[in-house]
């Protein structure tokens, strides 16, 4: 059930900076966003990145860090998820959209969810930003 894309709780997507995450690597996300903010429990919440590569060496990995947590309710992880990014070729200068996504638990009660969305690379913060989803 797809309801359009957020990015930060911006519509339309967020754009940000980035930074050096060692070696020849300077990494940035420059958008993000979520496809999908509206579920049912079992549901997948669907995002994306645009990573772009700064640096000298080509990037070929990264991780989306995910956790879901009861909106408003720090502390209270209902699951956390790896979506490695492998094979990205990311040329210097160049800058490559990848998708990512998380499945609730069949048992997740209706409500609000924040999604936290981190992504890293050559082992290294680069960026993160969160999302509301709603499971009905």
């Amino acid at each position: 059930m797809p309801t359009g894309k957020t990015g930060g709780g911006r519509p339309g997507g967020g754009r940000v900076g980035g930074g050096v995450v060692g070696g020849g690597y300077v990494v940035s996300v420059v958008d993000y966003g979520f496809i999908t903010t509206t579920i049912s429990p079992g549901g997948v919440v669907r995002g994306y990145v645009v990573i772009q590569n700064n640096g000298n060496d080509v990037i070929n990995d990264a991780i989306v860090h995910i956790t879901v947590t009861q909106a408003g309710m720090a502390g209270t992880t209902i699951t956390t998820q790896d979506q490695p990014l492998s094979n990205l070729n990311i040329a210097p200068g160049d800058q490559r959209r990848v998708e990512f996504a998380v499945a609730a638990p069949p048992s997740i009660s209706p409500g609000s969810y924040d999604v936290q969305a981190t992504v890293e690379a050559n082992g290294q913060q680069v960026q993160s930003f969160t999302n509301t989803v709603t499971v009905t």
